[in-house]
């Protein structure tokens, strides 16, 4: 705000012009204004960045159909292919969000390793008791691991 000026005014241009009011009627704003406000300024960007992600993910989705053909196929070159494919969209995903994606997939790796120690654990370190542990007690166990990693225990 100048010198002289009152909240919610502003001057037009550089030089020493009439005073204007910064907000039009019933607070619009102004039509010369000059930019926009900072979450409308940023909106843009967003609806962008919206746009390319469904692109993405519809790249994902087709790459997981073409995937589920040829695992129903059953030729191990053309799973390992659409796998690589799967894994390059996830990537550009990644990209797109400005996620490292070998250093994310390092620390779910990490996490995973954490989570099945903590199972581990849950069943007291007995491998046999662990081997016949239900698909129900397994996936507690591995629950109990998360809210903990989490925080939550």
């Amino acid at each position: 705000m100048e010198r002289g000026q009152g909240p919610g005014e502003a001057r037009q241009g550089p030089g020493s012009g009439p005073r204007v009011p910064a907000e039009g009627p019933a607070g619009r704003g102004r039509a010369a204004a000059p930019g926009p406000p900072l979450p409308e300024g940023r909106r843009p960007g967003r609806l962008r960045l919206a746009r390319d992600l469904e692109g993405v993910r519809e790249k994902i989705r087709e790459e997981l159909a073409e995937l589920d053909e040829a695992v129903a196929g059953g030729d191990a070159r053309a799973v390992e292919h659409e796998v690589g494919d799967l894994l390059f969209s996830v990537a550009n995903l990644a990209r797109k969000l400005d996620v490292a994606p070998d250093v994310a997939l390092r620390r779910a790796n990490a996490r995973f390793r954490s989570r099945f120690h903590a199972v581990e654990a849950a069943f007291a370190g007995d491998r046999d008791r662990l081997a016949a542990a239900s698909l129900e007690e397994l996936e507690a166990a591995w629950q109990a691991a998360k809210s903990a990693e989490r925080g939550g225990a």
